[in-house]
């Protein structure tokens, strides 16, 4: 496909299918091609043929064509449609910060051209100065020490987490209240036509008259054809989809009939002269078309399931690598816990054995839950002669959770791990999650804070060693304003074991 003057719907529906196997276009000839608005789904290479250069010509200044060459990357590498465990995240970037995760060339772009520096080095100033490249991007390394690594409980534990359902619609037997008895105005635009009885005989007469008339008719009024008729204008209205929406339905003349549903729903028909079937038909069509879009309105629900199932840790918990496109030298995000300037957040992790990875780079919050734990809990854990380990999660896939009430995504900061032999020699195992909250945040996330509360009286973990695992959550972390709320939880948790 070459040039942008033939840039019609069906050319761009081609260009966003490009890996459609009955697809006759394979490649792209013309920058212009994929103009500004167009969604570039399935973008992965760039090649740049030309040999002449169309930057500025001048130094330290980007020309206006490499600003448009950088859009045009932008535009391809923007779009993630493909699936990854969350239907949420269709259209998300999912692997940015995971630069040894397999899956990340899915979400990468390559820009092909010849040996030209000059220009190369302009198109990376461009990308910065467009937002789409950080002007100094570093990449930090997460690894588990050799003695964790080692470990029997690295090589024989379970992690457990739950997934996301669909809410079941069972216990809807009907249309919404505000649905059953709606009217429906429907103004006819003929003034002359033939009286049509709704049994079906035809009036020969023919009557002009310039006022309207008005007729009421609840749809369980109407002929069943001329619904089912209006009804199958509709791919919203199918049988498959209103059955979804409303499992105890049991057929489409109960949909359209019944006092649960439609039966009551009134069309308040003006017509001038005679009302004729046709203009019944248009007028169920017409209130057909606001249910149709009410019907579409529904949004699917979900729910976090209560049962967690498991996988082996050493499979889900890996070395990791993540790219941050800044670093916050006074201790947030990206800081190094071991060697922070700040001695607010600076602890030696490598002399601790309970926290699993060589560092921890997260927020300012986090670091000082790891020195909370490390003056406050260790104790506790040591008194109880427990094994223990602290986790930093950063997108590890089988760490997610999801909300009992609403099925909502979530990722705690940190996983707990508490090993106890109890006084029948059996092993238990207590997973624990852990959410460092800032201050500002505090209010905004009370729905994950509810969760983690929920989380020991409700989940269920299933397997042939379930027995040997609780899992619990705790209150947010907060230095300011929660510490004393979440160590009380900690020690009513740990008095316990």
């Amino acid at each position: 496909m070459n040039g942008a003057s033939d840039n019609n719907k069906t050319k761009q529906i081609l260009v966003n299918s490009l890996e459609d196997i009955n697809n006759p276009v394979r490649c792209i000839f013309a920058v212009d091609m994929l103009n500004e608005g167009w969604d570039v789904l399935n973008l992965f290479d760039i090649v740049r043929l030309y040999d002449t250069r169309q930057g500025s010509g001048k130094a330290g200044k980007i020309g206006e064509y490499t600003i448009k060459e950088a859009q045009l990357i932008g535009r391809g590498a923007r779009y993630c449609p493909f699936v990854d465990g969350d239907e949420d995240y269709k259209y998300k970037r999912k692997y940015d910060s995971d630069t040894l995760s397999k899956k990340r060339i899915l979400e990468t772009l390559y820009f092909y051209s010849k040996n030209d520096s000059r220009y190369i080095s302009e198109l990376k100033q461009a990308l910065i100065a467009t937002g789409l490249q950080p002007p100094k991007p570093k990449v930090i390394d997460y690894k588990l020490k050799t003695s964790f690594k080692n470990s029997d409980f690295y090589k024989n534990t379970f992690i457990f987490s739950n997934t996301r359902e669909i809410k079941s619609r069972k216990s809807v037997v009907s249309l919404e209240a505000s649905m059953l008895t709606k009217t429906y105005v429907y103004k006819t635009h003929s003034n002359t036509g033939s009286i049509i009885s709704f049994m079906g005989k035809e009036s020969l007469s023919t009557i002009k008259n310039t006022s309207y008339n008005q007729k009421i008719l609840k749809f369980k009024e109407i002929n069943l054809n001329i619904l089912l008729g209006a009804l199958d204008c509709f791919d919203s209205l199918n049988f498959q989809n209103l059955k979804a929406k409303y499992p105890t339905l049991n057929s489409k003349e109960e949909f359209l009939c019944s006092d649960n549903f439609l039966g009551n729903n009134i069309l308040e028909i003006h017509y001038i002269d005679t009302l004729a079937t046709k203009d019944v038909f248009e007028a169920t069509k017409f209130a057909l078309s606001n249910i149709s879009s009410y019907i579409n309105s529904i949004k699917t629900e979900y729910k976090g399931s209560s049962k967690f199932n498991f996988i082996r840790l050493e499979d889900a918990l890996k070395d990791k690598s993540i790219y941050l496109e800044s670093i916050d030298q006074n201790g947030g995000r990206g800081c190094s816990q071991i060697q922070c300037n700040n001695l607010k957040y600076q602890l030696d992790l490598s002399k601790e054995d309970w926290y699993v990875f060589n560092d921890n780079f997260g927020t300012s919050e986090e670091k000082l839950f790891i020195k909370f734990f490390k003056q406050i809990i260790e104790p506790k854990l040591k008194a109880k002669n427990c094994e223990y380990y602290v986790i930093r999660n950063e997108r590890v896939p089988q760490f997610a959770i999801y909300a009992f009430d609403g099925g909502e995504r979530f990722e705690p900061d940190f996983l707990l791990f508490i090993k106890k032999t109890n006084t029948t020699n059996k092993d238990v195992i207590y997973q624990g999650y852990v959410e460092p909250k800032g201050q500002y945040l505090l209010l905004n996330d009370k729905w994950k804070e509810d969760f983690l509360k929920q989380i020991q009286d409700y989940s269920v973990p299933l397997g042939l060693f379930a027995d040997n695992y609780k899992i619990f959550g705790l209150p947010f972390f907060n230095e300011e304003e929660r510490k004393s709320d979440f160590e009380k939880a900690i020690d009513d948790f740990i008095n316990t074991i």
